[in-house]
């Protein structure tokens, strides 16, 4: 039974019992409002009998006054007259008012008003006797008056003797009601309970197997889970890659056997503790610290990559060569929930790609060494020829001319071997150099090719400062610049610049730098090739070629963290290719470099 079934059976077992419940009390409501009203006309009887008897005890103290008065003439007595008709009549309006909505009893006070006005009436006839010294004391006048008294008296006792027995009425009506309403809440209580019970029960019932369902499901799911966390610890463990994982914090949760070899920490000893402690990881050539992993996947929340040259330091001292990657996990929600690092030691595959460079330096010293030789050749020919002048006995001004030619062309063999061997004198650390000698060297290395192939090579170098090792670059420059100069052919150009960039003025480098341009007018690169340009052994020129110049050049630039980039066209009327190298003014770890991209139109 999925969640979705199961919360339906526990709100129906919770949702319909209330419901019935409040049900039940509207009912109970209803019929409390009912008897509640039977009990309001219970007091409404009650208010006007005493009303009722007020009326008559007031009539009574009426009489009486007048009486008094009759006999006596004292005025004393008309006191009580007048005090109790002014109470008569405002019991009359209550009763006015308490009776309106019931008609019998409201024409039983009409007729009682009406006899009140004939009493009141025979008053003041006495009243007006007794001051005029008349007979008020007249018998059948009298008569007449207490017979007024007495049907006033008994319409009244009529409304009382009305409202009693409409009173009992009521009670008897409230009193079987409130039975009725005591008697039928007991049933329905114990039919609703039973009802209740049994619905209950059969709820608890689904309920019950739903909840034993799911609980099996779950033990189920936590015995996959587990038997897949076995094998995926069993995976990562065997493995050839390192394999670190983090939590969301940078905490190291897990190394299998391969990572413990490389940073020399236990699965143990690393557990629970910052990744930066177990895992530490240097520039290789600054020695700088460099960002670590963990901290840039959480910052960028994607897969990264190590920066170029980084090496890992071991807790023993030990350093390898290292190539990473770090990827978050992301929970449900997709927030990260930890991070997963996988390294491996590059150190031997470092080793065969220098092996693999100092190869190609004696490839290229191979290719350059004919033209160097005639290079030398030349001026070394130029001497000898001065040499058989001077001993010819000159003039002193020929001589000096001759030893100043010969200087010359001293100089120049210099310069030239001096080039050459620059190409295996290199220092251990970066060094500042200036590149525009840097592109010149190249040039004079590749001058005698450049003349036969018949290539026009156009300059515009201007010194720029930089961080490097000036043999390699010279490399970089010397392979870039032979490509052109192959891909022109007789005839071309070969166009050469070199400018100095502004801090910020390229988004590659933010602290500024050089950028070089090296163009030629050949037939382009076919659009199918262009991605594998930078591979290993991939050549365009056959057995003439290794397939390693470009590879190795782009590791070059890489190493001294800049970026090699190129734009092709084959188009007719505007073919040609340029290779544009950018570099840092300092080798430090700037921006994640990539692969040289796809040419951009």
């Amino acid at each position: 039974m999925n969640s979705a079934r199961f919360q339906q059976i526990l709100r129906r077992t919770v949702m319909l019992p209330v419901l019935g419940l409040l049900l039940l009390s509207g009912i109970f409501v209803w019929q409390i409002h009912r008897l509640t009203v039977a009990m309001y006309a219970l007091d409404y009887s009650d208010q006007v009998a005493t009303n009722v008897s007020k009326l008559l005890r007031y009539s009574i103290d009426e009489e009486t006054g007048l009486r008094g008065y009759q006999a006596t003439a004292d005025p004393q007595f008309l006191q009580p007259y007048f005090d109790s008709g002014s109470k008569i009549a405002g019991e009359i309006s209550t009763l006015r008012s308490l009776l309106a909505r019931n008609p019998d009893q409201l024409a039983r006070l009409q007729r009682l008003e009406q006899t009140r006005q004939a009493w009141e009436a025979f008053a003041q006839k006495v009243l007006q006797l007794k001051h005029s010294g008349g007979d008020a004391n007249n018998l059948e006048l009298n008569l007449q008056g207490k017979a007024v008294m007495d049907e006033m008296r008994e319409r009244a006792n009529g409304i009382y003797e009305a409202e009693i027995a409409l009173r009992n009425a009521r009670s008897s009506a409230a009193q079987h009601f409130s039975n009725v309403i005591t008697l039928s809440s007991l049933i329905v209580a114990l039919i609703f309970g039973a009802l209740l019970g049994i619905y209950t029960r059969f709820q608890l019932h689904n309920v019950s197997a739903a909840f034993d369902n799911s609980l099996k499901q779950s033990r189920l799911r936590a015995e996959e889970l587990d038997e897949s966390r076995q094998w995926l610890q069993t995976t990562l463990a065997s493995i050839g890659d390192a394999v670190i994982t983090c939590d969301a914090e940078g905490r190291v949760d897990f190394m299998n056997a391969v990572a413990e070899q490389l940073c020399g920490w236990t699965n143990q000893q690393a557990r629970h503790l910052p990744l930066e402690t177990v895992f530490h990881i240097q520039n290789e050539y600054t020695r700088q610290v460099v960002e670590n992993p963990v901290t840039k996947v959480r910052r960028m929340k994607t897969v990264v990559g190590l920066a170029n040259h980084t090496i890992l330091v071991s807790r023993d001292g030990t350093e390898y060569n290292i190539d990473d990657s770090g990827a978050p996990i992301r929970a449900a929600d997709g927030e990260i929930a930890g991070i997963v690092l996988i390294f491996r030691d590059i150190t031997e595959q470092r080793k065969s790609q220098e092996a693999i460079f100092a190869n190609e330096k004696l490839a290229l010293a191979g290719r350059l060494a004919a033209s160097i030789a005639h290079e030398i050749h030349n001026p070394l020919d130029s001497v000898a020829n001065l040499l058989y002048l001077l001993a010819r006995d000159p003039s002193p001004q020929e001589a000096a001319n001759y030893i100043s030619l010969a200087r010359q062309e001293l100089s120049r063999v210099t310069q030239i071997s001096r080039t050459m061997l620059s190409l295996y004198r290199e220092p251990r650390s970066p060094i500042p150099i200036d590149m525009k000698d840097v592109l010149e060297s190249a040039l004079l290395l590749l001058d005698r090719k450049i003349k036969d192939l018949g290539v026009t090579v156009v300059t515009d170098l201007q010194a720029v400062l930089a961080e490097g090792f000036p043999a390699e670059l010279r490399q970089v420059f010397a392979n870039l610049i032979g490509n052109a100069a192959e891909a022109t052919g007789p005839d071309g150009t070969v166009r050469i610049t070199l400018h100095p960039l502004a801090a910020d003025e390229n988004p590659a480098l933010p602290l500024g730098g050089s950028i070089v341009h090296i163009s030629d007018d050949g037939p382009g690169i076919p659009e199918n090739i262009r991605t594998r340009l930078f591979t290993p052994f991939f050549t365009t020129k056959a057995e003439q070629g290794t397939g390693l110049g470009l590879w190795i050049s782009n590791g070059l630039v890489e190493k001294h963290n800049g970026r090699m980039e190129f734009v092709s066209d084959t188009s007719p009327e505007n073919h040609g290719t340029t290779f544009t190298v950018l570099l840092p003014t300092r080798m430090v770890p700037i921006a994640p470099l990539l692969s040289p991209s796809p040419p951009k139109s």
